[in-house]
This record gives C-alpha cells, structure tokens and sequence, in this order.
C-alpha cells in the first residue's frame, strides 16, 4: 500500500519486484493456486510483497539469491 510521503527505498523496491513477479508469472494474482512456479518460489515471492516492511527481504541481493535458490 502506498503512503503519502513514504520513502522508497531497497524495501520498496524489493516489493515492486516481488508485485512483477506475479504480474509476470500469475497475470497479477497473488494466490498459490495461480502461481505456475512451484511452492518454493511462491514463498519467495509472496514475502516480497508482504504488507509489513520488516517481512520482506531487506535488499535486491537477499531476494535474488533466494529466488535462484528456490529455482
């Protein structure tokens, strides 16, 4: 969710990619049963976007090392 003023910054990022990675992959649907991936990606990617900052990876480099282990 967007906020007036919020700072975008590494975790917004991270947010924006995991969102990408279910437009890419599922045509926007964040649910399990849409995502074609497999499980240990979904998780990957469903932490990205998690409402609460501290959820998510902390940095590009975390999520993307995640997501070529859950590959």
């Amino acid at each position: 969710m967007a906020r007036l003023r919020a700072v975008v910054d590494e975790v917004t990022n991270v947010y924006n990619m995991g969102a990408t990675a279910f437009c890419l992959f599922a045509d926007g649907d964040r649910s399990r049963e849409a995502w074609p991936l497999g499980d240990a990606l979904f998780q990957v990617a469903a932490r990205a976007v998690n409402n609460d900052r501290a959820g998510r990876q902390q940095s590009i480099r975390e999520l993307a090392a995640q997501w070529q282990a859950a590959w």
